[in-house]
């Protein structure tokens, strides 16, 4: 599978609005998106452990497989 990069020439400015929040309004926001980060963890982690278990086992039945052959 080939990557392609993909370049573009502007001639004009790109430009964002940019708005002005409040201490108050940062810190909820910092709030909400730590929030999102922790429950992504929690949700994510036992799905990790699962698949990781799950490959042990695979690779320890390979290795089982492959002492009987040599024996």
């Amino acid at each position: 599978m080939a990557t392609e990069k993909l370049y573009m020439e502007t001639t004009g400015v790109i430009t964002t609005p940019v708005y002005k929040v409040s201490k108050e309004q940062k810190e909820q926001a910092d709030t909400l998106s730590a929030e999102k980060i922790q429950k992504a963890r929690e949700e994510a982690i036992p799905s990790i452990l699962k698949r990781y278990e799950k490959r042990q086992k695979e690779l320890l039945g390979l290795k089982g497989d492959q002492d009987v052959e040599e024996n």
